[in-house]
């Protein structure tokens, strides 16, 4: 609002300026000063609408960020690569998953081993060097992220072609100025990354350039703000690996049945938890992150748990722990944090894929402006 403002202070001295300048150029002031009456009004309407688009709703219905957070298959995106302030254009034009089985080669040359849960996922991609200077192919190849999947760059060399003979030939590759390549570029994956892996460009900036592997909209777990009251996938892998977390209440408490170990207070987490899939879960899963505002973890608070009315003694570890296939419990999340922090901390679940991206994770809807 601060920018529509200025728009039209500058407009209304424009006018008074106009109306000073005397009575012989009353007629063409008036005529400059409906323009700037009608540019006023043009203004207002595009900030209205600008207004309008920042309060788009995500597929949860909750606001969307102003930045966005990742690109969808098909479109062409642009950065500057970190430290050498080169800018790229990219199109990610396919991804696609196939068997393990009929990459067994490639899997045992890549990760030692073909398991019956590991596959190749495939992504086929154009990029452009827009800078000045050539850049080694090992800055414009993604990286994968992926639960089970190691964080490196996409192989080209396979299948065979004529780009490069091995996975470090292609890293060391350079694409010349103004020079476009389309590649294929192949990963050992796992059943388990299907859902949310995603490649990423200039990943050591704070939000890189992501390209999800499934796209957000066609998942259960999408990326955004989540009301109390609303389910969250906190896991949703395969079949076998689903949890599903409803945050029901948030209270502030100053004394409960457990002791203090600061001069803090105890934010109390009524919850429900469903274990969806087809393999036991341990409770701690369910638990979000404490973070400020900036997304950083708050490490030193207590957290304690009981799970239908019972204290778990092992909340980590500890048989009683666990919530088993097809099975709904009860929670009480009790996390004691500093005294003076209780207005401000948020509630963060990272995305299993991208831990250290924590934008890309999904928030209650609690203490947020």
């Amino acid at each position: 609002m601060g920018k529509r403002w200025r728009i039209i202070f500058t407009v209304l001295l424009f006018a008074i300026v106009l109306t000073a300048c005397g009575d012989s150029e009353d007629e063409t002031a008036a005529g400059e000063n409906d323009n700037a009456e009608g540019a006023e009004e043009t203004e207002e309407t595009n900030a209205e609408e600008a207004d309008e688009s920042e309060t788009q709703e995500d597929s949860n219905g909750n606001p969307e960020s102003d930045e966005e957070l990742y690109h969808e298959i098909g479109d062409t995106f642009e950065f500057e690569i970190e430290l050498l302030s080169v800018p790229v254009e990219i199109t990610v034009h396919d991804i696609w998953t196939e068997d393990g089985a009929d990459h067994q080669e490639f899997l045992e040359e890549s990760i030692g081993s073909a398991e019956d849960e590991d596959n190749v996922t495939f992504i086929h991609f154009t990029v452009t060097n827009q800078g000045e200077e050539p850049i080694y192919y090992h800055e414009i190849l993604p990286n994968y992220y992926g639960v089970g999947s190691s964080e490196d760059e996409v192989d080209i060399s396979y299948p065979e072609n004529d780009e490069a003979d091995s996975y470090l030939d292609g890293l060391n590759l350079q694409l010349d100025p103004g020079e476009t390549k389309e590649l294929t570029g192949a990963k050992a994956t796992t059943i388990y990354s299907e859902n949310g892996g995603a490649f990423v460009w200039n990943f050591i900036a704070d939000i890189p350039e992501v390209v999800f592997q499934t796209p957000p909209s066609e998942r259960n777990d999408p990326l955004g703000i989540y009301d109390l009251g609303e389910e969250v996938y906190v896991i949703d892998e395969s079949e076998e690996h689903q949890l599903i977390v409803t945050v029901n209440d948030i209270e502030v408490k100053e004394d409960t049945e457990f002791e203090k170990t600061q001069d803090g207070i105890w934010m109390v987490l009524d919850m429900n938890i469903e274990n969806a899939g087809t393999e036991s879960k341990i409770a701690d899963n369910a638990f979000p992150q404490v973070v400020t505002e900036d997304n950083e973890e708050l490490y030193e608070h207590t957290r304690e748990f009981k799970m239908n009315g019972e204290w778990i003694e092992n909340i980590y570890e500890g048989l009683e722990s666990y919530i088993e296939p097809g099975e709904t419990v009860d929670g009480e999340l009790f996390l004691e944090v500093d005294v003076d922090m209780a207005d401000e901390v948020q509630f963060l679940y990272p995305d299993r894929h991208l831990l250290i991206y924590p934008e890309f994770g999904k928030k209650l809807n609690y203490n947020l402006d």
